[in-house]
């Protein structure tokens, strides 16, 4: 019985990892409130700058969605506008600028009308005879 009364004894007394912060959980030091002050400032630091990775990482998603079709209209315009790539990336922004509408959207006129066979609207085939070169 003794030997039971051991054990008993060295589990009441003896202080384990888990037990000793369970302890510190519901007795926090003196300075506990300016440390959870410390941590609140730095969770919304955090908070934060998840938000920005998260919105960074959708535009780059959103990018890559779209730069196909980019590529693709300035393929196009180097092969019916004999030009270099340089001559035909300065065309698609110089079209999106001067009409006002999104590079991919433009991009996605040129690719669609070019696919089809259809005109690209007035405004954007102005836009694009300005600064290409005149054809051969």
């Amino acid at each position: 019985m003794s030997s039971m009364s051991v054990g008993t004894s060295h589990a009441l007394t003896s202080t384990s990892p888990s037990s000793e912060s369970a302890a510190a959980a519901l007795w926090p030091q003196p300075d506990a409130a300016f440390t959870r002050a410390d941590t609140s400032s730095r969770e919304q630091q955090l908070i934060l700058r998840v938000r920005q990775l998260e919105e960074h990482i959708e535009h780059l998603q959103y990018a890559l969605e779209h730069r196909p079709t980019i590529e693709h209209a300035i393929g196009m315009i180097m092969i019916l506008m004999p030009c270099t790539e340089s001559v035909a990336v300065a065309a698609l922004k110089h079209v999106s600028q001067t009409t006002n509408r999104k590079l991919r959207d433009v991009a996605a006129l040129i690719t669609t009308a070019t696919g089809t066979g259809q005109p690209v609207p007035h405004d954007v085939a102005t836009a694009l005879n300005d600064v290409l070169p005149a054809r051969s």
